[in-house]
């Protein structure tokens, strides 16, 4: 590699990769404990904050008492406002239910999750109730909260990641845009990491020395290196994520003996509008998202049912149900919803651009969709005599309400009621691969491990750059920040030292 110039190395220095909220929480923990930090974004000003800057920034705290949540609203509460408790060992029983991830690490993020948003918090990060459709529950004179997801940043991923710019820019840390971290420096006496590659957007090329954060997401945006390890199924997918999480840093961190670690052939996706770009816009964060089939049933091209659509809440079933419409006809699902169902229907599916068919009919609809008219005629009738314990009242999404089909296949398990109500919408849908879930081992310090399990000194990683956390399909909305906030929390404070 040609190195135009280097930096002279200076005691105390932390160099971060990357804008994301774990990066900016590294970078600001690093610069509170006195550090010289600089951040290094591939990303123009104008595509700053990673796929952070891409979510509703809905946080998943363990919050066991209303008085928690008014400390981080800084605020009471509205007397019309209920808070149910969702304490630690919820959150670890939720969290680790897939039974195939690092437990330790697990508790770790959970026994930190309300302690590092505090600190966010305490620095000016401003936090609000989540309008979330599935944490919330309308009661005769009451708005309840509960699930877990109670709260979320203001003005969502980009009130999020510009709040944290704010912050560290105030406290005199520095971003450098276009400038991505290449490559990782290591010293020739003990193996330490001890600084980083640059190169700009020119393509000059320059050394900086200091204690190192990875903070550069996963591998979603390298479409070989998604190929390889999950499979050509996922290799064609539209992207929900930014371009730039090819995977370049984690790979140096591998070849300087770093633990590959977590489940590396499983991934995020969600279902997303069939029309949504191939890849990801701040300017669309989640708008393309359809997460409410809970509300109605969902079909292949052949108009036959194939997942559960009542599972379990949304948050906890999404990423399965977008799975499994991998493996039909051109990766295409349709959402059907009779006048009923689309009144529970988020407002993402009102989105300017959305997808949509409605017809009087099922065969007109069929029709209008390119699905099978028959097959799909005979799925609704069946679907519709095997709803038992059903009510024509109001859903509720604020618990599972047992309302299931009994001898169709596959069931559903919660939310079953008859599509009887014309005129019928239809929403055609596809799956959105959002990040990877294989990444490094680290410690509670968020330093890399090597494949002995000993520390590489100097190197940290957090948010997405770390394995461990989940293992497909099972998946909790919400505990990705929150992730990054207390790794990159660790990270940034740690290196400073």
């Amino acid at each position: 590699m040609k190195i135009d110039y280097e930096q002279n190395s200076r005691p105390g220095a932390v160099i971060v990769a990357g804008t994301g909220n774990a990066a900016l929480s590294a970078a600001i923990a690093a610069r509170e404990k006195g550090a010289i930090v600089k951040v290094f974004d591939q990303a123009d000003y104008a595509n700053r904050g990673g796929n952070s800057r891409l979510t509703a920034a809905v946080l998943r705290i363990a919050l066991e008492s209303s008085e928690r949540v008014e400390l981080l609203l800084q605020k009471p509460l509205a007397e019309n406002v209920q808070i149910e408790p969702y304490d630690s060992d919820l959150y670890f029983m939720e969290a680790t239910a897939s039974g195939k991830v690092d437990e330790q690490l697990i508790r770790w993020i959970v026994r930190n999750s309300y302690s590092s948003m505090y600190w966010l918090v305490k620095h000016g990060l401003e936090l609000e109730l989540s309008d979330h459709t599935y944490t919330t529950a309308a009661r005769i004179g009451e708005q309840v909260y509960s699930g877990g997801l109670i709260l979320q940043a203001k003005g969502e991923g980009e009130g999020l990641i510009n709040a944290e710019l704010r912050i560290l820019e105030a406290m005199g840390g520095t971003v450098q845009y276009e400038s991505r971290v290449v490559d990782l420096v290591r010293s020739d006496q003990d193996g330490a990491v001890i600084g980083a590659c640059i190169e700009d957007s020119c393509g000059k090329q320059w050394r900086e020395y200091g204690k190192v954060i990875l903070g550069s997401g996963g591998f979603e945006a390298n479409r070989q290196m998604v190929k390889e390890h999950l499979g050509e199924i996922f290799a064609g997918l539209k992207q929900r994520c930014v371009p730039y999480n090819t995977g370049l840093l984690t790979q140096k961190a591998l070849d300087l003996g770093a633990m590959p670690y977590g489940h590396w052939q499983g991934c995020h996706c969600s279902p997303i509008d069939v029309n949504a770009p191939d890849s990801a816009d701040h300017t669309i964060r989640e708008l393309t998202n359809r997460v409410s089939f809970v509300a109605g049933i969902i079909v292949n091209r052949e108009g036959r049912r194939f997942t559960d659509e009542g599972a379990n809440y949304p948050p906890k079933c999404y990423v399965a149900v977008a799975l499994d419409t991998l493996h039909q006809t051109d990766q295409l699902g349709f959402q059907i919803f009779d006048q009923q169902g689309v009144r529970y229907l988020d407002n993402y599916y009102q989105a300017k651009g959305v997808t949509r068919e409605e017809a009087q009919t099922l065969p007109k609809l069929a029709s209008q969709l390119g699905i099978n008219a028959q097959n799909l005629v005979e799925t609704v009738e069946s679907f519709n005599l095997a709803c038992q314990k059903y009510s024509h009242l109001d859903y509720s999404f604020h618990a599972l309400d047992a309302c299931h089909t009994a001898g169709v296949t596959p069931p559903k398990s919660n939310w079953a009621r008859p599509i009887t109500e014309p005129p019928y919408v239809a929403y055609p849908y596809t799956a959105g691969l959002t990040y990877t879930f294989g990444g490094l081992k680290i410690n509670q310090h968020a330093q890399v491990l090597d494949c002995n399990g000993l520390v590489i000194e100097g190197l940290y990683a957090c948010g997405e750059a770390v394995g461990g956390v989940n293992y497909m399909p099972f998946y909790i909305a919400g505990q990705g920040l929150v992730k990054g906030t207390v790794t990159g929390m660790h990270a940034g404070h740690h290196a400073a030292i």
